[in-house]
Order: structure tokens, then C-alpha cells, then sequence
């Protein structure tokens, strides 16, 4: 049986996941692709609104200050470059399930120590993914938001009262669509413009619940932030956000975001 099983790995080798290079174990990427390591939660050293990194110790930094969110914490694993925006792009544009499936267990990993926070409560009656484009849906045929959200639940037995099948059946979130593909606009604007009532939440899903919403990846801010004023619209107490990658130039259109959606 070993050696069918040689054999089987020669005609057949493990290949890395983003760049497909022969891997002599089945360790999914290769060292070069391989992210990393996830960020932590360091009270004092980020934002623990944004999770943005601090000059000096701080509960908030001063955007989250005076231009507070709908979104009450928002937690990454990675920044938004380098060989995570290749694993990313990869998951998404490839696309690849198997990379999104592996992804989605390092994001599960590391949910609690996002959150550790001896101030708040990190306890969800909901979790959301953040749904696809009816676009999306077509050409990648699964969402990557769910397969994370799956993976959290299974990982933390934070079901939320939701089985698999509501899951699916009967989703708290919908995507309405898009006039145009969120990724290819460029812009804030143009983004806060596109995205403006694509989403409608389930009030009688969401009212008076603590949702944490899950992301791939925050550009801009402007998906991530429609979604969450649909689901605070709709009754949610409360709405968290964890997300695999956030661009560095986020904070850029801090302002723009706050204006748009929140004032």
C-alpha cells in the first residue's frame, strides 16, 4: 500500500496551491506563498475599534474617535500585499475552493485571539457572511465569505442557532446586485455609488442581534460598510467584522466612508 501510495505521488504530486510548484509533503503552499503569521490582539498597540496600529497606547485612534462606524470592531488577519494579496487573488479570480477551504480554517484558528478584548464581549447571536453578486456567483460558482463563515462555525461551535441548511435556505443578508464588478471600479466614490442599496438584511433575522459579519478582503471600506448599515437598518444590535485582508489605504477614505454612510 506505501508503495501504491509513492506511485500515486508521483503521477499525482501535492502542488502548492497558489503558484502550483511540486511540494514534497502536503503542506497546501509552498514556503514562497506561504502568508505571514496572522496579526494578534495587543491591547494598547491597535485601535480596538478598527484594529488600526497605534503611535501611543490608546483605546481608539483618533478617526475611530470622531468619526465612529456602523461597524462596532473590525478585525484583520494579514495586510493587503505580498503574498497574501496573491493567495487572495488567487482564491477569488483562479478561482480555487480548495485554497479558499484552507484559507478559511486559519481564519477560524485565529477568530478569539482577534477578539480578545477584556473590555468587550465577544459573543455573536449571528454570524453573516458578507453574500456574493449574483456576477460572482456565475463565474466563481461558491462564496468565499460563507466558506470562511462555515469554517468559523464548525472550528468555534459558534452555530448561533443557525443549522447548514437555514444557513443556505434562508440567509440573514442579500446581495441585490451591482450596476458594475465592485473590484474593477476605482474610486471611492465610484464604489460608495455602486455599492449604495446593494444589500437588504432580514428584519425579522437580525433585530436585536449581535452580528459579526465576515469579509475577505477591505479596500476601500464601501461593501463592507453598505452591508453593515443594511444590517443595523434591519435591527442588529451590534455588527463586527473579520476579514482575511485589509488594504493599507483604507484609513484614506476614512472620512468619505463616515460621510456617506454614517452621518
Amino acid at each position: 500500500m506505501q508503495g501504491l501510495s509513492q506511485l500515486g505521488l508521483i503521477i499525482f504530486p501535492y502542488r502548492c496551491l497558489v503558484c502550483e510548484r511540486t511540494l514534497k509533503l502536503d503542506s497546501r503552499l509552498c514556503r514562497r506563498c506561504r502568508p505571514p503569521e496572522p496579526w494578534k490582539m495587543e491591547p494598547g498597540v491597535r485601535c480596538q475599534s478598527c484594529f488600526s496600529p497605534l503611535a501611543r497606547p490608546a483605546r481608539l485612534c483618533p478617526p475611530c474617535a470622531v468619526m465612529p462606524l456602523n461597524i462596532k470592531r473590525a478585525r484583520y488577519l494579514w495586510e493587503y500585499e505580498g503574498n497574501v494579496r496573491h493567495i487572495i487573488t488567487t482564491m477569488k479570480y483562479r478561482p480555487s475552493f480548495k485554497l479558499a477551504s484552507f484559507i478559511s480554517e486559519i481564519m477560524a484558528e485565529n477568530l478569539n485571539d482577534l477578539f480578545k478584548d477584556e473590555q468587550q464581549d465577544s459573543h455573536w447571536d449571528l454570524l453573516i457572511p458578507l453574500p456574493s453578486s449574483s456576477q460572482s456567483k456565475s463565474r466563481r460558482m461558491f462564496n468565499q465569505c460563507s466558506l470562511l463563515t462555515l469554517a468559523i462555525m464548525r472550528r468555534t461551535g459558534l452555530s448561533a442557532g443557525q443549522s447548514i441548511q437555514q444557513f443556505f435556505k434562508r440567509p440573514a443578508l442579500m446581495h441585490l446586485g451591482y450596476s458594475s464588478q465592485q473590484a474593477t471600479i476605482k474610486g471611492a466614490d465610484k464604489r460608495v455609488s455602486n455599492v449604495k442599496g446593494a444589500f437588504s438584511a432580514s428584519s425579522g433575522l437580525v433585530n436585536g442581534k449581535a452580528v459579526l459579519l465576515v469579509e475577505d478582503v477591505v479596500t476601500s471600506g464601501a461593501t463592507s460598510l453598505a452591508a453593515a448599515c443594511a444590517l443595523v437598518k434591519a435591527g442588529a444590535a451590534s455588527v463586527d467584522l473579520i476579514m482575511l485582508a485589509r488594504h493599507r489605504g483604507w484609513q484614506q477614505h476614512r472620512r468619505q466612508m463616515f460621510e456617506k454612510f454614517c452621518v
